[in-house]
Order: structure tokens, then C-alpha cells, then sequence
């Protein structure tokens, strides 16, 4: 009887020793009180949309662009700020972009029909980085719809609905990636995110197809007063 609990202790002791040589995961942490602060964005990079035989793409100047950054805890992406979940905090899993503003002279094509500074409308939207265990990456979602409007097109990049809650799979969640590295107090993320669902408003003058897969490559923003850990 003794043997066995010798041995039953010794496999717990193996056990925790095990969970904590694991590659932990790299949270975020604000540097000081606040759970969230401004972003920069260094790069705006191009949002490409290629729905059926059309491709559209857009490009708005990085210096219009505004943003904030917040840290928040773990939920299901549509429930943030709700029901006491997902709340902000100063050390979490998730860090959220909110894009205020993305300025007054992006500029669009669609086809081969070009559309130029002021005859592109961008809504505010949020987006959600969820850091992958043991590595410097990310996985994006988006928190709020973004909305791109030209004269003959309207594209909806639709909320993120997880599959199951905490899951991180589903449409326009868990999009790879987001590259995180340390700078200072900062953080720059650089984001190459594929596999994004792009969806036309009904407009029979617009040619692209109703869904379409997204992406949004060469974003880079500085998370100002946070950092990975």
C-alpha cells in the first residue's frame, strides 16, 4: 500500500513538472494600469477580395488610419462586453483592435474600374487576436462587421461566428496569422491573414460574386503600453 502511494505521488510530481516545462502561452499585458490604449498602424498593406472571376482590392494610407487597443479575457467573440464576458482586463488572451477611423483617401479597384480617394467608404470595425500557445503568433477574428462601400459594390466582412463557444474555428475566426514581437513597452503585430469570408450586398451592377474568400496582408500596428508575455 505504501509502494502505490509512493507511486502515486511520484506520478503527480511527474505530472506538474511536465505541465510546467510546456511552452506557455504568450498573453498580453499592458505595461501600466490601463486595459487599453491607442494602435498605430505602420503599414496598411491591401485588402483583397476575390470573388469569382473578379478581384477586388483596397488600400487606404497608414497615417489616416486610427485605432485603440484593448486586452480583454477569454469568451466567444460575440459576446464581448456582454453578460460580464469577455471584459477588459490589464493581463488576458485576447487583444482587441478597434479601427476608429480609416481615413478619407483609400482608394479601391474592382476589376479593372478604379476608385479613387473619396469614393471609398470604410466603416469602423474590431477586430480580435487570440495568441496561439508556445509561439509569437496569432489568429485573427472579427469582432464587428467591416463594411467597404464604392458606387457599384458594397463588400461585408460579416462578424466571426465560432462553430462551438471558446473554439476559435468557424467563419472569420481563428485566421492565420498575426505575427507579435516586442519592442520596448510596444508591440508590433504583423498581420498576413488569409481565409477571410467576404460577402457582396445585392447590387446587380457589382460584379463580384456574392461570397468571396478575403484577405488582409502587410498590416502592421504598434500596441502602444502593451506587450506579450
Amino acid at each position: 500500500m505504501f509502494r502505490l502511494k509512493t507511486l502515486s505521488v511520484l506520478a503527480g510530481l511527474i505530472a506538474v513538472l511536465a505541465v510546467s516545462a510546456a511552452p506557455a502561452s504568450a498573453w498580453w499585458e499592458s505595461n501600466g494600469t490601463e486595459t487599453k490604449g491607442k494602435a498605430t498602424v505602420t503599414e496598411s498593406g491591401a485588402f483583397v477580395d476575390k470573388a469569382g472571376t473578379v478581384t477586388a482590392e483596397v488600400k487606404c494610407p497608414p497615417n489616416e488610419i486610427e485605432g485603440k487597443w484593448s486586452i480583454q479575457t477569454k469568451g466567444e467573440i460575440k459576446i464581448h462586453l456582454k453578460e460580464e464576458k469577455q471584459l477588459e482586463t490589464k493581463f488576458g488572451p485576447h487583444l482587441h483592435l478597434n479601427v476608429t477611423n480609416w481615413g478619407k483617401n483609400c482608394v479601391a479597384s474592382i476589376g479593372t474600374t478604379k476608385f479613387k480617394a473619396g469614393e471609398v467608404k470604410i466603416s469602423p470595425c474590431e477586430l480580435q487576436l487570440v495568441q496561439e500557445k508556445g509561439v509569437f503568433t496569432a489568429t485573427a477574428g472579427v469582432v464587428t462587421a467591416c463594411r467597404i462601400e464604392v458606387a457599384i459594390c458594397t463588400i461585408i466582412v460579416p462578424a466571426g461566428m465560432e462553430k462551438q463557444q471558446g473554439s476559435n474555428e468557424g467563419i472569420n475566426v481563428g485566421l492565420k496569422e498575426v505575427k507579435l514581437e516586442n519592442s520596448g513597452s510596444n508591440q508590433i503585430d504583423k498581420a498576413n491573414v488569409t481565409g477571410v469570408r467576404a460577402e457582396k450586398q445585392a447590387n446587380a451592377l457589382c460584379p463580384l460574386a456574392t461570397v468571396g474568400a478575403a484577405s488582409l496582408t502587410g498590416f502592421v500596428f504598434t500596441v502602444e503600453g502593451a506587450k506579450a508575455v
